[in-house]
């Protein structure tokens, strides 16, 4: 914070600095404080790039409408970084399910499918459309292909492999794939793998996040929490 703080000082718009000025606390934390009152107002330029906190800050806080209001805004069809890939039907797709709109997130899915496996076909190997086509395949039901995916995009892509990108790959199967599917044993155990080593959100950082409400009263999940609680 103190190096980023004063990179703001010589460079206010640094697109990086901006960006993990409101992204530590949120990753450490779960406290989306500043990334919400940056994304209440015009975004800020260096902002473009970040289209995942926008839909993000709301879902944390169970504001559901805010979150498709916010992926709505994206100028892009795909949130698309170094460590990830998520459609815009995606998120949606998503943020429907959550809100117990399970029609409206097929729809979503299915809309987020033909893009995804466009991908694909560019680049069959690369793990970040493996997660996004998992999650999509799971979203139309088919579980079992789903789990598939995400294993062998873990398996592509372990933290052996690359310490920083492994991790990122390893949490999206979880969220994205693995909770959302019900297999909570499998879940549960790469979600301790993921805290055991180093990576960019804290157990304090994931909390706050509805997609872990499935096992949050599980003794299993409990005993993680305790086990990485700073």
């Amino acid at each position: 914070e103190e190096t980023f703080a004063r990179a703001l000082e010589l460079a206010p718009e640094h697109y990086r600095a901006n960006l993990f000025t409101v992204f530590m606390p949120f990753v450490r934390d779960g406290d989306v404080s500043r990334a919400k009152a940056m994304f209440e107002g015009p975004w800020p330029s260096w902002a473009d790039r970040s289209h995942w906190m926008s839909w993000k800050t709301p879902l944390y806080e169970r504001n559901y409408d805010d979150a498709l209001a916010r992926v709505d805004e994206w100028d892009v069809e795909a949130s698309f970084w170094s460590q990830g890939f998520t459609p815009r039907a995606s998120a949606n797709g998503m943020i429907y399910r959550l809100a117990g709109q399970p029609e409206l997130a097929k729809l979503q899915f299915r809309t987020a499918r033909a893009q995804v496996v466009k991908a694909l076909e560019t680049n069959p190997g690369d793990v970040r459309f493996r997660i996004a086509f998992a999650e999509v395949i799971g979203g139309l039901g088919d579980r079992d292909a789903a789990l598939d995916e995400a294993r062998d995009a873990i398996r592509l892509m372990p933290t052996s492999k690359d310490a920083v990108f492994g991790p990122t790959i390893q949490l999206d199967a979880v969220m994205r794939v693995f909770l959302p599917m019900a297999a909570y044993d499998l879940a549960l155990t790469e979600l301790d793998a993921y805290l055991a080593g180093p990576g960019q959100w804290s157990i304090e950082g994931l909390l706050p996040d509805p997609r872990l409400d499935p096992v949050r009263e599980d003794p299993r999940f409990q005993a993680l929490v305790e086990k990485y609680r700073r």
